[in-house]
């Protein structure tokens, strides 16, 4: 415990944070480049969808980005009811926010390629409903913060809710798996891949620079929180009462 409060302390993440910063800015600017470079070389309009294939390289990033995030906050929640340190409840604040803004890119980036591919903007599939899901699991928790008094309580409360949601990121990511349903089933998986490499590199590479962009935000976030406290001389880094 001791050991994550003297990484946790002002200066420290102050002096850290400022680090890794630069290097998510530079990581994202280079890949903005190449993801530039690789949709121009690759010819990526696809016979049949034509333009609306490229909505895919926001949509499939968006959404493995969201779960991604999900299971850090998950994390991060755990973590906090386990030392309560309040940085830990400021940090889990800014990854609900990036996950629920990542899930809402990927509800929207599908409801814009289902109306010319589906023929419908929305249909209760077993993967779309379980992504609504979580946009309600997401909206959930920073009201529940929110919405106590104590904002100790309130974090306690919104990370328990966070762990209990836990159980729909399995249904998520196996839902084409285990139902029959309008959604297509999983094209990259551990064991390979079943779409052509150029697309497979671009997905992978937008993956990357919405990764860093998010992590960009978070990071920022945490410094202004930490300057804030430094300023205003808040205890923030101080068990909340």
């Amino acid at each position: 415990m001791n050991l994550l409060y003297w990484l946790l302390s002002p200066n420290r993440v102050l002096r850290f944070s400022q680090f890794w910063l630069n290097f998510c800015i530079a990581i994202f600017v280079l890949l903005i480049f190449v993801n530039l470079y690789m949709y121009l070389a690759f010819d990526l309009l696809d016979y049949k969808q034509g333009p609306y294939a490229q909505i895919m390289f926001i949509h499939v990033p968006a959404a493995w980005l969201s779960l991604m995030l999900y299971i850090m906050l998950s994390f991060t929640s755990l973590m906090f009811i386990v030392i309560r340190h309040p940085l830990l409840s400021q940090l889990s604040n800014a990854l609900c926010l990036c996950s629920l803004a990542c899930v809402i890119i990927t509800l929207v980036t599908g409801s814009l390629w289902g109306k010319p591919t589906w023929g419908t903007w929305w249909v209760w599939d077993a993967r779309l409903t379980s992504v609504l899901i979580l946009f309600i699991i997401l909206v959930g928790i920073y009201a529940l913060k929110k919405s106590f008094s104590d904002s100790l309580q309130g974090s306690i409360a919104a990370s328990i809710l966070t762990l209990l949601g836990l159980i729909n990121i399995p249904i998520i990511r196996f839902s084409v798996d285990w139902w029959n349903t309008l959604h297509q089933p999983s094209s990259i998986t551990i064991f390979g891949s079943h779409i052509h490499y150029s697309i497979l590199l671009l997905l992978l590479s937008s993956f990357l620079d919405l990764f860093f962009f998010f992590s960009i935000i978070v990071l920022i976030h945490l410094r202004a929180v930490v300057l804030e406290s430094k300023l205003t001389r808040s205890p923030i880094f101080k068990h909340e009462k």
